[in-house]
């Protein structure tokens, strides 16, 4: 196995690890280490996915959904490709490299966008 996929493997199981065996319920939001809100004022679309996953992880579902909306992403895709590395490895393919590589087309990078300005002005309202 080449040595990055060693190290993007090494570095999620150990963020999942300490993700689960983190104290319940996480930072507060007066303890933000986000520095756009820092600067701001305002959370960024990313403010609160840490706490939601940590929910997540301990079954509070509707806590992480309140947290940041993302966190279910992020979890999924945290878990996936963790297994998709190792699936590579096995076959000895690289189908998680190209597909991180192949250019998307406008049409899914608009929808991204909008999906990412609505979570932001989730973010804002919830503020």
């Amino acid at each position: 196995m080449e040595r990055k996929y060693i190290f993007y493997l090494s570095a999620i199981i150990s963020a999942a690890l300490y993700l689960y065996f983190f104290p319940e319920g996480g930072e507060t939001s007066a303890d933000s280490h986000c520095i756009f809100r820092w600067l701001s004022g305002i959370p960024c679309p990313g403010c609160g996915t840490g706490r939601g996953i940590i929910f997540l992880l301990h079954g509070e579902v509707i806590h992480a959904w309140n947290m940041n909306p993302f966190s279910f992403v992020l979890l999924f895709a945290g878990g996936m490709i963790p297994l998709w590395i190792i699936y590579d490895y096995l076959k000895r393919k690289r189908t998680l490299e190209s597909f991180l590589h192949k250019p998307w087309s406008r049409k899914v990078q608009v929808i991204l966008f909008f999906l990412l300005g609505i979570n932001w002005a989730w973010n804002i309202w919830k503020f």
